[in-house]
Parts: structure tokens; C-alpha cells; sequence
């Protein structure tokens, strides 16, 4: 018969525990980096916000952003959902004066805004936080004598602000003018501010087409029976109910739908590119009309050109014309 032993080897000092792979955060910043590859960071955090929750009972949703200077001097963001928040609200609120040096592991690189930071993977991320591991101990080592006092205070990371579901939704998500919707990846989510310039009736109105616009471009944006429930307070299946009691008077299609159009929308869209690359489908996700949230994002938008007001003679010169 076969048996098994085990017996406590020596430690191998060539094989890391960790196995950490540290990248500078300005390859992060930069947009060198492959958005799709889990990446690790270390740094001192100098500033941390408060705790944000869109509900008391919901633990999933609670967030903080750290912001971390490693050893370039570069600085980062990087929001920690969850337990992983809990875990930095924790040690901030027990630890002493002194700089605070963490770690994280497999976090997904992320924009918003036109910016780069960094979050934690739902399940893959490890948080290192002054452990005594020697990249920590290291990095303590090398910090100046200026960087090792802790620059921001405890009491503020265990405040805690509620924000609404709503708002919830479409925080931490990419802006993007409306004529780049088409050459994102597929599996995308994006958010844009625009306007709904018609509804297509054409597609009928169980799955609801609006053609949106801002000032870069045109798009259609497919929106289903909840968003139309939310914005005009009845669902799809009634308006169309009420449109075949009346049809003599509206041919068929429901002239509430159109109370969509000239309204201005954040909409959150899902970008779906088919198998052959042939279409993208943009799959309204959420929507809101809320004048605070659109406020909020439209400080990040690309400011508009007026070209009325640009000088013939700064006009660049036809080469081709020139050379006749």
C-alpha cells in the first residue's frame, strides 16, 4: 500500500511568497499599460477620502479612494469597494503617527474622465497595509524624511457619506463625446451626456431606439421598458395599450414616447461589438435626467470650439494649392 508523508521542507528564499510584480504608476497614468491586465502597485498614501455608501445596509457598495505617491514621486488614485475598504478604514482608525505604506495586488486599471487610477478586482486583489514584508520595509527605508509623517487624518476615513443609488450608478464609469461610442472594446461601459433628438419608430417601442446627440456626433442608443417606466412613469406594455385604444388618433404609435425627445440624458451604454466585427449594438444600461448628476459630470466634458471665433490667418494652408 502507498502512503503519504509530509515533512516541513527549508524555505526556498528564491521563490517569493508574494510574487509581486510592481509597475511604475506612470505606466498606469500614461496609457502604456494593457487596461485588461491586473496590475501591482506599492506607495506611501497621503490622502484618503471619506467612506462613501449608496446604503447603509449595503456593504458591497461601500467605497474609499486612496491617493498614493510611490517611489517616483508619481501619484495615483486607487478606490477599494467593500471588505477592501474596510480593510484600510480599519488599520487608519488603530494606527499611530507615521507614514503608511500599502500594497495592492491585481487591481484593474480604470478611467474616468480622461484620467487613470486603479480598483480592486471583485475577488483577485490582496491588500498589504505596513506589513512586514520586504518591499514594505524597503520602501520605509527609502522615504524621505519629509514623507514619514502620515499627511492626512484618521477620523476622515471613518466618516461615512450615503449617495443616492442612483448617483451610485454611473460613479466611476468613463465619459466620452457620443462619436467615439463605436470604437470602444466590446464589454465596455461608457457614459455620455446628450441629447435625444428623436425616438426611431420604426423599431417599435418594447425596445425603445433613440437617436442621441452632443456636440461631437450622433448615435443610437437602444433603451428598454425600465427606462421608459422611470422617466415617463408607466411602462412600455401600458403606453402601448393605450396607444391601440387610440389608434385612429396617433397611427399606431404611443405620442408619449415622444416626450423623450429635445430632453437631456447621462446615459450609462453597454457596448456589445458582434462576432464579425460588423455592428456595435449601445445598450442602454441606466439613464437620468437629474440636473445635480449632470451638472457633476459635465465639469469633465471637452470644452466646445467657437469656430466663428478663429482668424483667417490662423488657418492652416491648403500645401497642395500652395504648390500651384
Amino acid at each position: 500500500m502507498f502512503q503519504t508523508r509530509v515533512a516541513l521542507a527549508d524555505d526556498d528564499g528564491s521563490i517569493h511568497h508574494f510574487g509581486f510584480s510592481f509597475v511604475e504608476a506612470q505606466r498606469i497614468i500614461s496609457g502604456e499599460l494593457d487596461p485588461n491586465i491586473l496590475v501591482d502597485v506599492i506607495g506611501r498614501v497621503y490622502n484618503m477620502s471619506q467612506v462613501h455608501q449608496s446604503s447603509p445596509n449595503d456593504l458591497n457598495n461601500k467605497r474609499v479612494t486612496v491617493d498614493i505617491e510611490d517611489a517616483t514621486k508619481t501619484k495615483m488614485g486607487i478606490t477599494l469597494w467593500g471588505l477592501y475598504a474596510d480593510q484600510i478604514v480599519n488599520f487608519v482608525s488603530k494606527s499611530s503617527q507615521g507614514p503608511v505604506v500599502i500594497v495592492c495586488q491585481f487591481c484593474k486599471i480604470k478611467e474616468y474622465a480622461g484620467t487613470r487610477s486603479l480598483s480592486n478586482s471583485m475577488d483577485a486583489t490582496r491588500i498589504l497595509i505596513n506589513s512586514e514584508v520586504e518591499e514594505i520595509t524597503q520602501f520605509h527605508e527609502g522615504l524621505l524624511p519629509e514623507d514619514r509623517n502620515t499627511p492626512f487624518n484618521p477620523v476622515v476615513g471613518r466618516a461615512l457619506l450615503t449617495t443616492s443609488p442612483i448617483e451610485a450608478a454611473f460613479s466611476g464609469w468613463a465619459l466620452s463625446p457620443v462619436d467615439l461610442l463605436q470604437h470602444f472594446r466590446n464589454g465596455d461601459v461608457i457614459c455620455v451626456i446628450a441629447q435625444v433628438l428623436q425616438v426611431n419608430k420604426e423599431k417599435g417601442w418594447y425596445k425603445i431606439e433613440v437617436i442621441v446627440s452632443d456636440e461631437f456626433g450622433i448615435a443610437n442608443l437602444i433603451a428598454f421598458d425600465r427606462d421608459a417606466f422611470n422617466y415617463l412613469g408607466k411602462t412600455t406594455t401600458n403606453i402601448g395599450a393605450e396607444s391601440v385604444k387610440n389608434v385612429e388618433d396617433n397611427d399606431g404609435w404611443p405620442k408619449k414616447l415622444d416626450s423623450f425627445v429635445g430632453q437631456k440624458f447621462i446615459f450609462k451604454v453597454g457596448i456589445k461589438v458582434s462576432e464579425w466585427k460588423v455592428f456595435t449594438s449601445l445598450t442602454v444600461q441606466k439613464m437620468i435626467d437629474d440636473p445635480t448628476i449632470l451638472d457633476k459630470y459635465s465639469v469633465h466634458r471637452h470644452p466646445q470650439i467657437d469656430l466663428t471665433s478663429v482668424m483667417d490667418d490662423l488657418t492652416t494652408p491648403d500645401m497642395n494649392k500652395s504648390k500651384q
